[in-house]
């Protein structure tokens, strides 16, 4: 609340609320959260340009074991549920399905990378959670996340294991994209899921930095168009050196056809924007590959 009363304008009313809940204690990697929460300020001011409401709300529900959960995805058990409600101007019905998708956006050029929302998604799945939007246009969104309730003294070691932070096994990816929002917003959701990251914003700067780091790297997750060198001819130039090196292609083009470097061994193709789940299970099949 702090950190949102400081950085939101002043035309911006903020207010929180809790009902009938006392102590609520959840499982969560702090920053992880303050992240989440963030990006969805950020969300929520940059549809209000002009000024407006954005209120936090805590509340805790139980789902019964034979109850219909209120949305998919929660069983039986104690939730926390935080909705986030902003009286900004709304998505259409069409964009609202994609808004956890990776570099999905509304917003002009220049003006989102189409990564927060993703980051979102991503965070509160890997805490065990569930996030769900609702938005009508010319009359705000609520962004409603839910967790999993604990006792205070709960025993949480075992818990630590089955909610997999961490879906990454430490490995080493390359990421190259000449986007700078974009690869910096990539990186973090990569981070995020436990991959160590190297970045580069074209080719060039890529393969020197694969030479250098070749042992160590596992994965090079590149865009495909970028000036000086392009996805295709780093990869070529980067199976001179290692001939093992697996590639994962990020293109906005259509995937219609015949694919380049579709006969070679360890090559994945993308096709922007994809979700967080296309994105993860992509790199662990290739990884897996190896």
């Amino acid at each position: 609340m702090a950190l949102w009363e400081r950085t939101l304008p002043e035309s911006i009313a903020f207010r929180f609320g809790a009902r009938n809940v006392g102590a609520a204690w959840i499982m969560a990697e702090a920053s992880s959260l303050q992240q989440a929460f963030t990006n969805l300020a950020v969300n929520a001011r940059d549809s209000m340009p002009n000024g407006g409401d954005l209120s936090i709300y805590l509340s805790k529900l139980r789902v019964k074991k034979d109850d219909l959960a209120p949305v998919a995805g929660l069983a039986s058990g104690d939730w926390y549920k935080v909705e986030v409600v902003d009286s900004g101007s709304g998505i259409a019905p069409e964009h609202l399905i994609h808004i956890f998708d990776p570099f999905f956006t509304t917003k002009g050029i220049g003006k989102g990378t189409g990564l927060g929302l993703a980051q979102v998604y991503g965070i509160v799945q890997q805490h065990g959670g569930v996030v769900v939007a609702e938005s009508e246009v010319g009359k705000g969104t609520t962004v409603s996340i839910y967790f999993q309730a604990i006792a205070k003294n709960q025993t949480v070691a075992n818990e630590v294991e089955e909610m997999n932070l961490q879906e990454g096994a430490s490995e080493t990816i390359l990421l190259v994209e000449d986007n700078a929002p974009a690869c910096e917003a990539t990186k973090a959701l990569l981070e995020m899921i436990g991959y160590r990251v190297f970045t580069a914003g074209e080719g060039r700067t890529a393969l020197a930095l694969f030479e250098r780091h070749q042992e160590a790297i596992d994965l090079i997750l590149s865009d495909l168009v970028m000036p000086e060198m392009g996805g295709l001819e780093l990869f070529r130039e980067v199976r001179r050196i290692n001939s093992e090196v697996r590639l994962l292609v990020m293109t906005g083009y259509p995937l219609e056809g015949e694919k380049p470097l579709s006969h070679e061994a360890g090559v994945e193709w993308l096709r922007k924007p994809f979700t967080v789940k296309e994105l993860t299970q992509a790199v662990r099949r290739l990884l897996e590959s190896a």
